[in-house]
């Protein structure tokens, strides 16, 4: 549990 949202985060950052 975790990757998820690893990734959810990861993308966030990069679309700023």
């Amino acid at each position: 549990m975790g990757d998820t949202l690893v990734e959810l985060e990861q993308i966030l950052r990069s679309s700023k």
